[in-house]
């Protein structure tokens, strides 16, 4: 699709004349230049520099005395699951002093330097070193290679010229014997396969008119020979200072758009000419070289890699980050893709480019080293509009999709609408700015809503239209066209050999002021904390309320998932379960007066014993039980109780599965949904190859009713694709890795597409799949569930067979769409040997029992797929009241948690109370105002310290009370020898 761009790059800065509309379809459209804008009033384009700047690896080997210089790259080995960072150290103790080394990371924030035992360096081989005496290329993943050449380097040498290293594991290099080229680029070259052009694109540096400049190459092999004059894409020109030029490139393709290619040039602003030799003199004085001056980052743009736009604003400028006083920063290639960021990389320098004086240390911080940097997505640049208000007008253009969707910040005070026109500029009905509903806020997908919520534009594909933005004190960095369902923030539309969208994300601190803080907070997430100093977070498990399980193989318990509910009128237990395997499948019943001790009456539904109906086919099992109760007030009696399960009830290959539902007046007698499947599935086999089989809902179903927005939620299974890169699980077959997805319905009935919201993450270990999300409910403005998670790649015992285990961890969401995996293990397997929760532990569902939680899970005794009528059985587990996660702070130690900003509105008396055990030290708290001043009489001071363990403790001596419902303030808690769950206003 990228061909289609070369033609049109041309008119990038002019008003265009087009001749037929944009075929945009369901592409995401960047506004990195005026390509596709046809007019434009009180807005422009804006480079937006990256944020939470930090060092996060210095020069700290024995070959690394010379600092880390400015090449390298970071890339994501998909097989290995790990970053892995190219750099170059230089060492002055053996010629000729620099090589290749690497760092891996699971999560591209912390470093490790491992022994590889590739490189001897000073007679031993415990180093991190892969390619000694080179310095200046980029290392990939090259995916067209056989295994052997799966990684691959074009590195230049000055006596070696230009030449090709291959390596099957990106550790043992081998030089391949031909040269790709004569040229000497003596700086960094960015290579990389841009899989739309079908080819490889190479940037080395090239000498335009005596200035370092870069240039292109074009392959359809990365051994095929470059040409003897490499043509010039990129310099400095008039506009720049005289005598600067460009060092480095770090050219790359933008993974989540078609049509967008990013380079990050560095102009080197010289001091050896006449007028500014005087800003040499501190540098020649220590020793130094003629060649000496600064260099920075800018940001350089293209819709094809061979036309660009470099912008002058600097990207990354000097200046001081993370206490270093930089004079050099220069960006190297690599993108890596977070949910909703992307991380970036540069080298920066204490000491401008000829002071080589002080290259000759022992290493160490103080001479700089890699930068993490993070950049929005798609927010390298934006459409940015005037604070009095302007408005963009699109070329025609079409598009696939059903919602036009926007990334964009319009920040407190600012708004956005939009409006579509046809191809002559007029609105069209339905679709005009009068009936554009504003939006107003942060949002990387924020779907364009009209008059009454109307969103869908599917009426409009194929069609010639244009998009008319008005927005005041916005940024507009991207936006597309998508289907129905959720779709990542981040991920463009796929085909099906390619990886679907994730809404996995880790919570960062609320932005603004929340308004109405309403119910408990806990302190799971990171959503209310500011600031924190001196705390650990420690996860607290449940306690095993007995050895044996409350209900086991005698009763049929033949899968994990149950049920547990509590009657709101007589206060009794109900268990709902699936028992028998096979044709037999059924969900059954039972009862108990305590939760611990239970009984299976016989309901008389399916014989004489307490199956209430069978949801197995003859020629296909079937699995889950998921029930909501409604209470006894709920407008629809015959619909009180809700269930679901995945099934099927029509024979391949055109079989029906998916998730089913039925509905109760009791919960015990039950009438099938007309509409089932109501969330379709597609096989394995019959449907392998289907585009739509990642939004399947396959044989794991959880469902809850979302009290926060007043709908329901499912979540359920859904494959990993080839594409995802992902190492197969050992019995996951053709699913490769299970994955969890959530679907939502106003109705219970009519259900949107899935989306994935629980996927591997980089800092995981082994082959880590998911069985669903159990027992899921909210806590304030909190929903928590429970992530079954599985590693069929390890054994149950030490030096067993690897017949799989599994536990339980913690996720959570703040607004039921995003949700947070937590890395701690929350309900681990049994320790003993030979018990019946030995190999797994999956909690299904919670009940609020007074001052504790009951916790049902699913334990199985020696493996995944051992046994399964004997040994999947039920257990319980008792934690006390929403103690999941504390903040901790050890005794003689002052911890400190600041809140953000948030109001009293609905707070009732206003009267604090902490979640917290305080026995081994205090508790203060006082108000701040939003700018962190104390509010008089609302300090230390005059809190009583907080001694006692209690799950809802007053504090005492702060009338909170006092404070208006709307005045937004923070909460600052000082903790020494205790630990802090959350807190309350009641």
């Amino acid at each position: 699709m990228c061909r289609r761009y070369a033609c049109l790059v041309a008119m990038l800065f002019s008003s265009l004349a087009w001749s037929a509309p944009f075929q945009l379809g369901e592409d995401r459209f960047l506004f990195i230049d005026t390509f596709l804008l046809d007019e434009m009033s009180n807005a422009h384009l804006a480079v937006n520099p990256p944020s939470n700047i930090e060092l996060v690896m210095i020069a700290d080997r024995p070959w690394e005395k010379g600092g880390i210089t400015s090449y390298g790259n970071v890339l994501h080995d998909p097989e290995r699951n790990e970053y892995r960072l190219y750099y170059v150290p230089v060492s002055w103790d053996e010629a000729p002093g620099f090589c290749y080394a690497l760092a891996v990371s699971k999560d591209g924030v912390h470093w490790e330097k491992p022994s590889l035992g590739a490189v001897e360096w000073q007679g031993s081989q415990d180093n991190n070193i892969v390619l000694w005496a080179q310095r200046e290329g980029t290392v990939i993943i090259d995916p067209n290679a056989k295994p052997e050449r799966r990684y691959a380097l074009i590195s230049s040498h000055p006596d070696l010229k230009t030449r090709l290293f291959t390596s099957p594991d990106g550790i043992h290099f081998t030089m391949d014997e031909q040269p790709i080229s004569s040229l000497h680029s003596d700086s960094q070259i960015s290579s990389f396969w841009d899989a739309d052009l079908g080819r490889y694109l190479h940037f080395p540096r090239v000498v335009q008119d005596g200035k370092r400049a870069v240039g292109m190459v074009q392959t359809t092999t990365m051994n095929e020979p470059w040409p003897e004059t490499i043509p010039m894409v990129m310099s400095g020109d008039e506009r720049d200072p005289p005598e600067l030029d460009l060092y480095t490139n770090a050219c790359q393709k933008y993974a989540l758009a078609r049509n967008v290619y990013f380079g990050f040039p560095t102009p080197y602003y010289h001091y050896n000419p006449e007028t500014r030799k005087y800003l040499n003199e501190p540098t020649l004085s220590k020793g130094g070289k003629t060649n000496d001056g600064t260099i920075e980052t800018q940001l350089a743009v293209s819709r094809d890699g061979v036309t660009w736009i470099r912008y002058r604003t600097p990207y990354v400028a000097l200046g001081n980050y993370d206490g270093l006083d930089v004079k050099v920063a220069m960006m190297i290639p690599g993108l890596l893709y977070q949910d909703n960021k992307v991380y970036q990389y540069f080298m920066g320098y204490t000491f401008t480019h000829g002071d080589t004086q002080v290259r000759y240390g022992e290493g160490g911080r103080d001479l700089g080293g890699v930068f993490r940097a993070e950049q929005r997505i798609d927010g390298f640049t934006s459409l940015d509009f005037d604070y009095a208000g302007g408005v963009v007008t699109t070329a025609p253009l079409t598009f696939a999709g059903q919602r036009l969707l926007l990334n964009l910040n319009t920040s407190a005070s600012g708004e956005a609408r939009v409006a579509i026109l046809d191809e002559a500029g007029n609105e069209i009905p339905g679709f005009a700015l009068a009936d554009s509903r504003i939006i107003n806020g942060d949002y990387l997908t924020a779907t364009a809503t009209w008059k009454e919520g109307a969103w869908d534009v599917s009426s409009l594909q194929g069609q010639p239209v244009r998009l008319r933005f008005a927005c005041r004190g916005a940024k507009l960095y991207s936006f597309r066209f998508a289907p129905p369902g959720k779709d990542a923030p981040y991920a463009v539309e796929r085909s099906a050999d390619e990886p679907v969208p994730s809404l996995n994300v880790h919570a960062v601190p609320a932005t603004g002021s929340i308004d109405s803080l309403q119910g408990p907070h806990l302190f799971i997430d990171d959503y209310l904390i500011a600031e924190s100093e001196n705390v650990t977070r420690t996860t607290h498990p449940p306690v095993r309320a007995q050895d044996q399980p409350i209900l086991g193989w005698e009763q049929e318990t033949t899968q994990p998932y149950v049920t547990v509910l509590r009657d709101p009128e007589n206060g009794r237990f109900r268990m709902w379960y699936n028992s028998r395997i096979g044709r037999e499948c059924a969900i059954a019943y039972a009862e108990s007066e305590d939760g611990i001790h239970w009984t299976t009456p016989p309901v008389g539904q399916e014989g004489k014993d307490n199956r209430l109906f069978v949801i197995s086919a003859p020629f296909q099992n079937a699995y889950g039980v998921s029930v909501i109760d409604e209470g006894p007030s709920f407008a629809d009696s015959e619909r009180r109780f809700k269930v679901a399960w995945w099934g099927q009830s029509e024979p391949w290959p055109d079989g029906d599965p998916g998730m089913r539902i039925a509905f109760s007046p009791d919960g015990l007698h039950w009438t099938a949904c007309d509409a089932n499947p109501v969330l379709p599935d597609y096989g394995e086999e019959w449907f392998k190859d289907d585009p739509r089989r990642p939004y399947g809902a396959s044989d794991i179903i959880d469902v809850f009713r979302d009290p926060i927005r007043q709908r329901y939620t499912a979540f359920v299974k859904t494959p990993a694709l080839p594409a995802d890169g992902l190492e197969p699980g050992s019995r996951a077959r053709s699913f490769i890795r299970r994955l969890v997805s959530q679907s939502v319905s106003a109705d219970f009935v009519r259900w949107e597409r899935p989306w994935r919201v629980v996927v591997p993450e980089p800092n995981d270990e082994g082959v880590l799949e998911f069985y669903g999300v159990g027992g899921t409910f909210a806590r304030g403005g909190l929903l928590i569930g429970f992530v079954r998670m599985l590693h069929d790649d390890y054994p149950c015992e030490p030096g067993g067979p690897a017949d799989g285990i599994g536990y339980t961890t913690l996720v959570t969401s703040r607004d039921g769409e995003h949700w947070e995996r937590h890395p701690d293990i929350f309900f681990d397997r049994n320790p003993r040997p030979g018990t019946w929760d030995r190999a797994m532990t999956w909690v299904g569902c919670l009940v609020d029992v007074g001052d504790e939680y009951y916790l049902y899970y699913g334990g199985y005794a020696r493996g995944h797929k051992i046994e399964p009528a004997k040994e999947r059985q039920l257990g319980l587990a008792i934690m006390p009241k929403d103690r999941f996660v504390s903040r901790d702070a050890q005794p003689g130690v002052t911890g400190r948690i600041l809140t953000v900003p948030f109001t009293f509105a609905g707070m009732g008396g206003g009267q604090l109370h902490l979640n917290a055990d305080a026995r081994g030290g205090s508790i203060r708290v006082r108000v701040l105002e939003v700018d962190k001043t104390p509010v008089p009489g609302m300090g230390f001071d005059e809190c009583t310290r907080v001694t006692e363990d209690g799950l809802a403790t007053r504090v005492q001596g702060i009338n909170f009370g006092s404070l208006s419902s709307d005045h937004p303030v923070r909460l600052e808690f000082e903790l020494t020898g205790a630990q802090l769950y959350g807190f309350e206003f009641k």
